[in-house]
């Protein structure tokens, strides 16, 4: 099971719940003052300064900043895993090109301000090489 912010998370022990709950059977710990535990969204949603609101004295600003956190992060990956992939495209194009573009970047390779991922990126969107798509079949 997936976790996602619409996933309720006892804070004692971790144990994924269902929604609608009257504590966790795990651990044992309550929310006295919502009667049952929240799930993360209703947590972060929560008024920042709520003193009624603790969970084991963490703040839900601070949960709403950990999850902000998980974004950010996810962002970063992301973008790290479409350079990858730019940079795989481009070797599998060098490996598999036409020996027609294969020359001509043998022949361009020479100049000084020649710049391979450049000129991969332009023979990669002039010839629509992609690379193949990963089968998902077991």
């Amino acid at each position: 099971m997936g976790i996602n912010l619409k996933t309720v998370i006892c804070p004692g022990c971790a144990q994924i719940l269902n929604l609608e709950n009257t504590g966790c059977p795990e651990c044992g710990y309550e929310d006295n003052t919502a009667g049952r535990i929240l799930s993360l969204q209703e947590i972060i949603s929560l008024p920042a300064d709520s003193d009624a609101q603790k969970f084991n004295d963490v703040s839900p600003a601070f949960i709403a900043a950990v999850v902000q956190a998980a974004v950010g992060e996810l962002e970063r990956v992301r973008a790290e895993l479409e350079q990858v992939q730019g940079d795989a495209t481009r070797f599998r194009f060098i490996v598999d090109c036409p020996i027609r573009e294969a020359v001509a970047i043998s022949r361009k390779a020479s100049d000084p301000d020649f710049d391979l991922v450049v000129e991969c990126d332009r023979l990669i969107k002039k010839t629509g090489f992609a690379l193949p798509v990963p089968s998902t079949k077991g």
